[in-house]
């Protein structure tokens, strides 16, 4: 699975190491890059782990940090470590990041073949399982949310 992950990371994004490493690091005394912090995150997500401690598990594994290593190059760092660096980079910077990857995307024609009506592109996002209020949602959005296939009536 890390072996495919690598192959499109470098099909689709060649210079992903390069936009990670020239993020602007907020921690102090580091023991991991930025780019090992934050690869480790994508790595978490795209093999669809189902928690934090669930990669942290994983990582445990000493086949597995030996395929990491030599797959990515990088060290795989606990991922509390990864949640505390979160907490203080700029989110302003990953957003950067996000679009420059999604352009590179768009311009290498990936998603042409999707096209609709030769002009626009379908566009699917996964909110699932983002937000969680319990029972009742913030004032400010009760208008807006849905539990289920129901809107809440308050």
């Amino acid at each position: 699975m890390l072996w495919q992950i690598k192959k499109v990371l470098t099909c689709h994004f060649p210079d992903l190491s390069i936009g990670l490493s020239n993020l602007k690091d907020p921690r102090t005394g580091i023991h991991y890059t930025i780019e090992e912090v934050v690869m480790a995150a994508i790595v978490l997500f795209l093999l669809k782990c189902d928690s934090r401690n669930d990669f942290n598990l994983k990582a445990k594994d000493e086949k597995f940090q030996r395929n990491y290593n030599r797959i990515f190059r990088l060290r795989s760092p606990h991922m509390d470590a990864v949640n505390e660096m979160f907490k203080q980079l700029e989110t302003q910077a990953l957003e950067e990041l996000r679009c420059r990857l999604i352009n590179s995307l768009i311009d290498k024609r990936v998603f042409h073949s999707l096209r609709f009506f030769d002009k626009l592109f379908y566009v699917a996002i996964d909110g699932t399982g983002t937000y969680n209020w319990g029972d009742s949602p913030p004032e400010d959005i009760q208008e807006h949310a849905i539990k289920g296939r129901e809107i809440y009536n308050l």
